[in-house]
Order: structure tokens, then sequence, then C-alpha cells
């Protein structure tokens, strides 16, 4: 970005919303920044931006729509534990899950 030059949303500055959002998460602060540091390496731009601009939404938002985008930050690095997560409600035990990913 060109010196000077913020992103906006909603007439807040993008930069200071997801501060907020980092600064509402307590213990899970470290987990946060962890994330988002692999995240920059995994997502392209585009979906960087999108993150990003979800992070901003939340920060100007309550604690729980915070919370929750810490949730989907934390999501974005292991998808497949959603799909296990949503096997094991429905009776499925590991061995039944190896067994359908051989």
């Amino acid at each position: 970005n060109p010196e000077g030059q913020q992103c906006m949303i909603e007439n807040s500055n993008c930069l200071d919303r997801a501060v907020n959002v980092h600064g509402a998460l307590e213990w899970r602060k470290p987990y946060f920044r962890a994330a988002m540091k692999q995240l920059e390496d995994r997502l392209d731009m585009g979906d960087m931006i999108a993150l990003l601009a979800a992070l901003s939404k939340a920060g100007g938002e309550c604690l729980g729509r915070k919370r929750f985008a810490f949730n989907t930050v934390v999501a974005l690095l292991n998808p497949e534990v959603e799909e296990e997560d949503a096997d094991a409600l429905n009776g499925k035990s590991p061995e039944d899950i190896e067994e359908d990913n051989a």
C-alpha cells in the first residue's frame, strides 16, 4: 500500500478492527497470532483479503462475533477437522473414518 493509504470498511480502519478482535481474545491471543501467521503463507491474496474483511467486520461487533472469527481462523488451518467432528457426531468411530478414507 502507498504510504498513508488506509483500508476502510464501513467507515472504520480494517487494521484497527482486526486488532480489536485480537484484543478481545484473552488466552486465545497466541493461537490467533500463530494461525494468522500460518494462513499468511497458505492463503492466496484474494482469500487473505476476504479473511481480513471478515475480521474487520467482527472487530466492530460483540465479543461473540470476535470469538466466532477466531474459531473461523483456526478452522481454516485444518478443514478436515470439521468433517471428522461431523462424522463423530453421526456415530462413526475413528476406525470407520479410516476405512472410508482408504
